[in-house]
Formats: C-alpha cells, sequence, structure tokens
C-alpha cells in the first residue's frame, strides 16, 4: 500500500480494508503518507478509526509500514502501533520468519528516502547474506539513486 492520504474515515476505506481481507495477503508492506490529518482533534479521533480498520487484518507475517512526508504528524506514532498492529520501521530493519525461511526488510525514515543514505544501505546490506531476500521501503524513491 502506499499513499492512502486518510482525511477522514469513510466507506472508501471501508471498502478498502474489506478488498484487502478479502485478499488474505501474507504480509503486508505500506510506504508512507497513511494520513492528511493536520489538526489534533480529528487526528485523534481518525487514526483511531484507522487504527480498527488495521486490527480487522490479519496477515500472517505482520504488517510494515514507512512514514511519508505527509505523516509528519504522527512521529510519535507509538499509540497507533499498539493500537494498529502496524510495525513502522525508522531507519530499522523487520526480520520476518515463516516456513519457507526468512526475509529482511530496511525501512527508511522519510528524510533519509528522500535524500538518500547510501552509508545505512550499504551498511545494512553488508549485514544481509546474498542469498536471502531483501526488501528496502522508502516511501521517496530517490533512495534507490544509492
Amino acid at each position: 500500500m502506499s499513499d492512502l492520504h486518510v482525511d477522514s474515515v469513510g466507506r472508501y476505506e471501508h471498502k478498502l480494508f474489506r478488498l484487502i481481507q478479502q485478499i488474505e495477503p501474507d504480509i503486508i508492506l505500506d510506504t508512507g503518507d497513511l494520513t492528511d490529518l493536520y489538526e489534533p482533534q480529528k487526528r485523534k479521533r481518525e487514526l483511531n478509526k484507522l487504527a480498527r480498520l488495521f486490527q480487522q487484518l490479519t496477515p500472517q507475517y505482520g504488517i510494515y509500514s514507512v512514514l511519508g512526508n505527509h505523516d509528519w504528524p504522527l512521529q510519535d506514532t507509538t499509540r497507533f502501533e499498539e493500537r494498529s498492529r502496524v510495525k513502522i520501521l525508522r531507519d530499522e530493519e523487520g526480520l520476518i520468519t515463516g516456513n519457507a525461511g526468512q526475509f529482511r526488510l530496511l525501512g527508511l525514515s522519510f528524510r533519509k528516502s528522500w535524500h538518500g543514505d547510501k552509508a545505512l544501505i550499504e551498511q545494512w546490506r553488508n549485514t544481509v547474506r546474498k542469498e536471502e531476500f531483501t526488501i528496502v521501503l522508502g516511501h521517496a524513491p530517490e533512495y534507490i539513486l544509492d
């Protein structure tokens, strides 16, 4: 998923999450811009609704996200993560293990995906064995140039 830009949870969001549920994904990866919520009271109310929608999703290997440039009001995401079961990666790795083996995720913060951070990506790549399946998540695609 990417760029939902939720301003108000309504019929569209409920339909989207029902469709995702029907697909029964093994894992969900989100590359940011979940919301466009800047007014504090509305943000709190709508994030609670959005968290309940995410709680309905039960992918075997979890839900992982990185923050986008519109997610700056979510910088303190602890409560959202707890309520939604979405793990937000901030310049950190997620290791997913299953019956078929394991794979690694590197989630870049918005700044590091926008401006690139070759040193961080190289350092991470040096810790990963070549035969391991890896995914780098970033909101802005500029990081791929590094």
